[in-house]
Order: structure tokens, then C-alpha cells, then sequence
């Protein structure tokens, strides 16, 4: 099957899922600002999303008590105190117990260190900003492959890093909580609305200039001065980072240089979306476009 074939993928076996857990393998788009919560990560620093949010509320007229959930995160006191959490799920996985329908970390871990999943380096780009049409509709930033399927002139496809390891994980892994998303995305905020139709057009136009520009830029690895902890650490996770040290944060251009960004660009597991639980390195590196 080729790797970039997208699939619609609800639960695998609805009814084996006996957890509504919110587990999950993804990139981490989180960034430091002085504008958000002090607690947060920078693991990216390609894109700054504050650029499509809206801090004074000029635009937007509410949303739910989650506020902002990139850029920083949300730092209150008026909406739920929380670090950036913004990411990209490329597999959903939902617990890691299998008798609630889930998959054991361990399974995860030796899937990709063995080599069986393979890594490339992350590289991607933002290529559209909507509300959804739900009930509650979300804010979201969206990672398209453009085009939308290789061709002899684009063979690889802006993004179709996302696509390429999500593919990978559906059909190496069979278990009753698995689900793939419909869409590459990030949640920018929920429940939003905005002041008027007028107020919600000129936001937008305020999007299309930041997308406009990242585009411009093209892919970019996802990669921050606090990466590095988890790259250099062998045990992968927020709870064992002693061979880290302040300065080698302090050095992170020197670092980033040597050892190259893209080789630092790789995904996480989580248990939710406010907990990384482990960070994976690329294991399949460039070039690409090699037989």
C-alpha cells in the first residue's frame, strides 16, 4: 500500500474501546511567549502562532474557558491557566492499557527504535486556518500536502512527512482504540466567535498574511532551544533529562549548527495533550528523493 494514500480511520473496533482516553503520537508545535503561560516549552521555533491568534480580543468575542492553546499557551487569570499544547496527532491511540482497548508504550517504543516505523525528519508548513463546522466550532491551523498526491514534477509533496508516518502507523498497528485523523491539524482555540462578520473577515485576512509569509519560507524543521534535552537524553521523556544542562540551551545555535535542526525534528507520544510522555528521534534521514 503506498505510504500516501490517506484513509478515513474512525476507531478500528469501536467496540473493544473501553476507554475514552485522548492518547496519542504527534509533532509538538509549542513556543515560548512572554504572552503565554511561563510553564511553556519552545520544541518549535519556526512558527510563531501568535500570529493567528488575537490576545486583546479585538476580533474575537469569546471562547471556551480553554483560551489560547498555542503561542505560549493560555497564562489566565480569566480562562483555565495552561502551557502551549499545541500540536499536530498523526495517530490516535487513546490509552496505553490494552484491556481498555489501547497499546502499551512498549509496544510504541520498539516499534520505532527497532526501525520497523520510520522517522523522517519533520519538516512542514501551515497551509490554511478555518473554524470547523461543529457545534462548537474550533479554530484550527491546517498542514495540507500540496499537492494533493505526488507527481512526476512535486514527488514529495510539501508535508508528506505527516502522511508518510501516519500510514505507516495504521497498518503496522491493529488495535480497537487506533484511529487516524481526517486532517493534519492544530486546535488554535474552541468555541470561538467573533464580534461581527466584518470583525471575523478581518481576522482572517490577519491569518492569511502569517500563512502567507510561512509559506514563503516553506517547510521548516520543528525544533526549539529547549529540544535538545530530549535529544541528548537517551531515555526520550520529560522525567529523565540529567545529562542536560543550562548550557548547552544557552549554546543552542552552536548545538543546532553542529548536529543539523533536522536531525532533531522528530514526534512524541502523549497521554494528553497537556503531557508528553516521550520524544522520538528521526530514524530515516535525508536525502529523499533517492531510490
Amino acid at each position: 500500500m503506498s505510504y500516501f494514500g490517506l484513509k478515513k480511520l474512525e476507531y478500528l473496533q469501536p467496540q473493544g474501546v473501553k476507554s475514552g482516553g485522548n492518547a496519542f503520537l504527534g509533532v509538538s508545535l509549542s513556543r515560548y511567549s512572554t504572552m503565554g503561560h511561563p510553564d511553556t516549552e519552545t520544541l518549535q521555533s519556526a512558527f510563531d502562532l501568535n500570529d493567528i491568534t488575537d490576545r486583546n480580543y479585538d476580533y474575537v468575542l469569546s471562547t471556551n474557558d480553554d483560551g489560547w492553546l498555542v503561542g505560549g499557551g493560555e497564562p489566565g487569570p480569566y480562562k483555565l491557566p495552561a502551557a502551549d499544547s499545541s500540536h499536530i496527532e498523526i495517530m490516535h491511540v487513546g490509552t496505553f492499557e490494552e484491556s481498555l482497548g489501547g497499546i502499551s508504550q512498549e509496544s510504541i517504543v520498539d516499534a520505532i527504535e527497532s526501525g520497523d516505523i520510520l522517522v523522517p525528519q519533520m519538516k512542514i508548513v501551515p497551509t490554511r486556518i478555518r473554524t470547523s463546522w461543529a457545534s462548537t466550532p474550533e479554530l484550527e491551523l491546517l498542514f495540507d500536502m500540496e499537492p494533493a498526491f505526488p507527481t512526476r514534477k512535486v514527488p514529495l509533496p510539501n508535508n508528506w512527512q505527516l502522511r508518510f508516518l501516519s500510514n505507516q502507523l495504521t497498518n503496522y498497528f491493529r488495535f480497537p482504540n487506533q484511529a487516524a485523523p481526517q486532517r493534519y491539524h492544530c486546535s488554535v482555540t474552541r468555541k470561538i466567535s467573533f464580534r461581527s462578520l466584518s470583525h471575523r473577515i478581518n481576522f482572517f485576512k490577519k491569518c492569511k498574511k502569517a500563512l502567507a509569509t510561512w509559506k514563503k519560507a516553506g517547510p521548516q524543521p520543528l525544533v526549539g532551544t529547549n529540544s535538545w534535552k530530549y535529544y541528548f537524553n537517551t531515555g526520550g521523556d520529560d522525567d529523565h533529562t540529567d545529562d542536560y544542562t543550562d548550557d548547552l540551551e544557552e549554546n543552542y545555535n552552536d548545538t543546532s549548527s553542529s548536529y543539523g535542526d533536522e536531525y532533531a525534528s522528530g514526534i512524541w507520544l502523549y497521554s494528553n495533550r497537556a503531557n508528553r510522555t516521550r520524544y522520538f528521534r528521526p530514524n530515516f534521514l535525508p536525502p529523499y528523493d533517492t531510490d
